[in-house]
This record gives C-alpha cells, structure tokens and sequence, in this order.
C-alpha cells in the first residue's frame, strides 16, 4: 500500500445503528451545538504550556535540539520522564544519558512528540476525576496501544503517530460529557455503552473527533494528526485530503473496532466486523489478530503504570476474545444449519 493510497472500501461500512429506542426522548433544543462544544472545550484542562511551546517548536522542520532541552528543563517532570524513558533497558544503551539534548536525539522526534502526548493525558484527564473521565481514559489506553500495534503490522513509520492519535484521541468526549451530561449518557447507552462516530453525526451533525481535531490544531499538532483524527471515522473517510496519511488512517480506524471488541458490550458483533476488515485491509487473518488483541492486555496496564494512573479493569483479553471467536462459530454453525 503506497502513501497516495486509497482508504479500502472494506473501512468505509457504516457501523451497526444505535437503538433508536433510547433516541426518542431527546428533542432538538437538548442538543449540543459543536460551537458551544468547542467553546467549553476551550475551559478544558489543556496541555502544560511547555508541552505547548514544544509542540509548536516540533512543527518547525529547523528546529535545534538546543531549543528544544532548553525547554524540557523547564519541565521537571517531562525532563525525568525523558531521561528515564531512553535509560531504560529497551533502549540497551552502553552508557547513561544525563543530558537533554542527547536523550531527545536518542528518542527520536517522533517518539519524542508521543512522550509529550504522555505528558498532555496527565493532565488533561487525571486520575481520579469522575466516572465518564474514567471511561475515557481507559479508551484512551487501549486505542493508543492498539493503534500502534496495528500501525506497526501496516508500517512502523506511522507507529508513533498512530500512538499520540490514540492516546489523546477521545478528549472531545470528555467536552462533549461535560456541557451535555444527559445527552451524552443517552447516546452512549443507545450505543451500547460507549457513543460511536456514525451516531454522533447522525443525531448531531458532527462528532466529538471533530471537537478533539479542533483541539489538536489549537494545540499545535502536526496537520497529520488532527486530519487522522477527524478522518478516522467510516462516515466521513471518503474525504481524505492528499496531505492526509491513509496508512495512518487506517490504523486509527481497526484500533477504533478493536476497542470496541475490547471495551464494549458486543463483542462477538464487533470482532466479526473486525476480522472481516484485517483480512481485506492488511491481509492477517484470526490467529495473529487474536495475537494482538491478547497482548494489549498487557500494553494497556504498562501505559497506565507509565502515565502514573491506576490500572483499568480490561479483565481478561483472552478470555474475551476466545468467547468472541465461541460466539462467531456457533453463530455460523446456526445459520449453516
């Protein structure tokens, strides 16, 4: 797949309609307005201002690594995350590395603009703040690390951009619980638990990805991301600008379903869908994509432990995945009888 690829048609399936049951009692002064979503969205907890100011250094191509440890240590907390992350064994460098300009050069700028995604989810949805906060989160955790493992089995080069997306893609959500509390808990029960992109735009005319691409752009984000973000959702993929990163896209978009086979309250549904999608779109088939799913467990716990937050109950992967799979045989063992 080359970068001027077409999004495959097999991403572009609406997802399953919410029960519309549950959608009767709303009325359209109920509604949210996205204006009025952004401007509560801009009261939000934002990035700390120097996550900001090197997040706007990072969009320029000439950037010296002088200016950017310059900035770092303004930061301790980033500056000791920096240094820990590159002293780590992964890393498996001869020597420690005490200075913050070498630590950047080793990590990477790419992987360096993820550490600063870290960084931003401290403070953007911390520990401890509410129900619907946590649920947020724990999307958070799981779309991130599976939106780089599925980056990595299309092209390790959009690993880390499909990480940052991840990780911070979902904090339109949180605007969008908090100026419409009602609402928003009426939509995410229509939808099973968790409110998805398709009903969103069907019931409001945008979605809380719009909010949160709205919000990367503010935030400095390379054009890449906050286009990824907005594009990720199958309603609107037909859209994809030329500057836009369709490997990328991609990537956001099976990590979008392998959450919901993870987090949500249809498994089965979710996993048929998904399993359908891999193997049209990057060609692995039941085995290695249950792979993945199971080792996220994992992934999901050391990302929460990194970013200092308590564990999210994801139970066990394998278990739910091996029921998932019980669950699609017998139903077509059904339909075949």
């Amino acid at each position: 797949m080359t970068a001027s690829s077409p999004i495959p048609e097999a991403l572009d399936r609406r997802p399953a309609q919410a029960d519309v049951t549950l959608l009767e009692g709303l009325s359209p002064d109920m509604l949210p307005t996205k204006e009025r979503m952004l401007a509560d969205a801009s009261a939000l907890p934002s990035p700390p201002l120097v996550v900001l100011e090197l997040l706007q250094l990072l969009n320029d191509e000439d950037v010296s690594l002088a200016a950017l440890a310059d900035l770092v240590s303004k930061d301790g907390a980033l500056a000791a995350e920096l240094l820990r992350t590159v002293n780590s064994v992964v890393f498996g460098l001869s020597s420690r590395v005490s200075r913050i300009d070498r630590a950047i050069s080793t990590l990477g700028l790419r992987a360096f603009r993820s550490l600063l995604a870290k960084r931003s989810m401290q403070e953007l949805v911390p520990d401890g703040d509410g129900a619907v906060a946590g649920e947020i989160r724990r999307r958070c955790i799981v779309n991130a690390t599976l939106a780089r493992a599925f980056a990595t089995e299309i092209d390790e080069n959009v690993a880390e951009e499909a990480f940052l997306v991840g990780l911070l893609g979902s904090i339109g959500h949180l605007a969008f619980a908090r100026v419409a509390p009602e609402v928003y808990a009426i939509l995410s029960d229509a939808d099973h638990g968790w409110l998805r992109e398709g009903t969103e735009r069907e019931v409001l005319g945008f979605s809380s990805d719009d909010i949160t691409s709205e919000l990367m752009q503010r935030w400095c984000m390379p054009d890449v991301v906050t286009e990824a973000i907005r594009l990720r959702g199958p309603s609107v993929r037909h859209l994809v600008p030329r500057h836009a990163s369709p490997k990328l896209i991609i990537s956001l978009s099976l990590a979008q379903k392998a959450e919901h086979v993870l987090c949500g309250d249809t498994p089965s549904a979710d996993l048929a869908d998904l399993m359908t999608e891999v193997r049209k779109v990057i060609g692995i088939d039941m085995v290695r994509l249950s792979e993945i799913l199971i080792a996220n467990e994992a992934l999901v716990i050391e990302l929460a432990h990194d970013l200092t937050f308590e564990a999210p109950a994801v139970g066990s992967h394998a278990e739910r995945v091996q029921s998932a799979v019980e669950e699609i045989g017998e139903g077509a063992e059904t339909e075949t009888a």
